[in-house]
C-alpha cells in the first residue's frame, strides 16, 4: 500500500512552514507530488513562476470560484480537482524559492488564500442539499489513495476468498441457535489462536456464514443478549492485529490491515442491505428498534475512510448505490427514530469532511 504522494509533500511543507498558524482547518488540501522543471526556452511550465506570481495566480483562482453558488455535485467535484492542481502548482513554486524563513510573509499569504478557498467550498457544498449518491460520486472521483502491487495482489486473493464464501449457504438455525454457535466459534478461536493462513481464513469463512445467518434473524435479535458476541469479536480482532506484528504470523501488519478492512467493508454493506430489506418488508417496529436500524444504516456511511473505499469492488459500490437510492423513502418510514443529526443532512456533512481530508 503506497502512501498518497501528497503525504510526503504535506510533511515537507509542515516542516518548511514551521511556526505558521492559520485561522481555520476546515479544508486542508493535500499537495500532490509533481516534477516541475525549468528549461532555458522560457517554458510556460507553472513551476517556473516566482512565488509572487504563483500567489497571484492562487488569488485569481479564489476570485474565479467566489461567485459560484448552487452548483451540482459534478461541478463541485471538478472545482475541487482544479483546486488540487492549482494548489500543487502554487506550493511547488513557493518551494522553488527555497529561501523561506519563519518570518517570511509568503507562507502566511499562501495559507490565508487556501483557507479562504476552503471556506468557499464549504458554502459551495451547502448551496444545496446533497444525497448519499452525491457523496459516493465525490468519493469515487476524489479518492486519491493508491494501492501498491503487493497490496493489490492481497486484495485480489481476499476477493476470491469471499467469492467462494458467498457460495456457502447460511446455517439452518434459529436466532438463539445462531447466537449460541457464534459464541462457540469465537470462544474456540480465542482458545486455539491462529498459526497458519488456513486457521485465519477458516475462521473468516465460518464467521461470515454465521454473520449472514445472524442477519437473516436480525428483526428478532433485540431480545437476545449479544454482549458476549460483541466482546469476543473485539478480542479475536485484537489478537489478530497483535499477532500481525509477530514475524511468525502468516501475514504482516499491512496484509492483515487489508484482510480486516475488507472483512469490515463486507459486513457493513451486508448489514445495511439487510436493514433496507427488513424496513421495506415492514419487519420492524417503531421506537427503539427503528432507532437501532437507523444507526445500523448510517454506520455504513460514517465508518469508511479513503483506504476502506479504495478496497471496494464494483459490486460493493453498486450495493451502496442501491442503498443510497433507498434511503429517502427509508428515512420517511423511520421518522421519530433518534440520531444526533437529521439523516438527510448527513451527506453534506460527509462531503465537507471528505474534502477537508484531501
Amino acid at each position: 500500500m503506497k502512501n498518497n504522494p501528497s503525504e510526503q509533500k504535506r510533511r515537507h511543507y509542515k516542516s518548511l512552514f514551521h511556526g505558521v498558524r492559520f485561522k481555520s482547518a476546515i479544508l486542508i488540501l493535500a499537495i500532490l507530488t509533481s516534477a516541475a522543471s525549468c528549461s532555458n526556452d522560457n517554458s510556460p511550465n507553472p513551476g517556473c513562476r516566482t512565488p509572487e506570481q504563483a500567489l497571484a495566480d492562487y488569488s485569481s483562482f479564489l476570485n474565479s470560484i467566489s461567485s459560484m453558488n448552487d452548483v451540482p455535485t459534478s461541478e463541485l467535484i471538478e472545482s475541487v480537482k482544479r483546486w488540487r492542481a492549482t494548489d500543487d502548482s502554487v506550493a511547488n513554486s513557493i518551494n522553488i524559492a527555497n529561501q523561506i524563513s519563519e518570518n517570511d510573509s509568503l507562507p502566511q499569504r499562501y495559507f490565508q488564500i487556501r483557507d479562504s478557498i476552503g471556506g468557499i467550498f464549504i458554502k459551495m457544498v451547502d448551496s444545496r442539499t446533497r444525497s448519499f449518491s452525491d457523496y459516493l460520486q465525490c468519493v469515487r472521483t476524489l479518492n486519491y489513495t493508491r494501492l501498491d502491487s503487493v497490496t493489490l495482489d492481497m486484495v485480489k486473493s481476499v476477493r476470491k476468498f469471499y467469492d467462494n464464501v458467498d457460495r456457502l449457504p447460511v446455517f439452518n438455525s434459529t436466532n438463539r441457535e445462531t447466537i449460541q454457535y457464534y459464541e462457540y466459534l469465537l470462544d474456540t478461536t480465542l482458545k486455539n489462536g491462529f498459526k497458519t493462513p488456513k486457521d485465519l481464513f477458516k475462521f473468516l469463512e465460518e464467521e461470515d456464514r454465521t454473520f449472514r445467518t445472524f442477519l437473516c434473524h436480525l428483526p428478532t435479535m433485540g431480545e437476545i443478549p449479544l454482549t458476549a458476541v460483541r466482546d469476543s469479536t473485539k478480542r479475536v480482532l485484537s489478537d489478530i492485529i497483535t499477532l500481525s506484528y509477530d514475524e511468525n504470523f502468516p501475514f504482516n501488519a499491512k496484509e492483515t490491515l487489508v484482510i480486516l478492512t475488507m472483512r469490515n467493508n463486507r459486513r457493513l454493506i451486508q448489514n445495511a442491505s439487510q436493514c433496507v430489506t427488513d424496513i421495506e418488508n415492514k419487519k420492524i417496529s417503531a421506537g427503539d428498534q427503528s432507532t437501532a436500524y437507523l444507526w445500523m444504516l448510517l454506520q455504513l456511511w460514517v465508518s469508511f475512510d479513503s483506504f476502506a473505499f479504495a478496497l471496494l469492488d464494483e459490486n460493493q459500490f453498486e450495493a451502496m448505490e442501491d442503498i443510497a437510492g433507498s434511503l429517502p423513502a427509508i428515512f420517511e418510514r423511520l421518522k421519530g427514530a433518534e440520531f444526533p443529526v437529521e439523516p438527510s443532512l448527513l451527506p453534506n456533512i460527509l462531503i465537507k469532511t471528505w474534502i477537508s481530508q484531501l
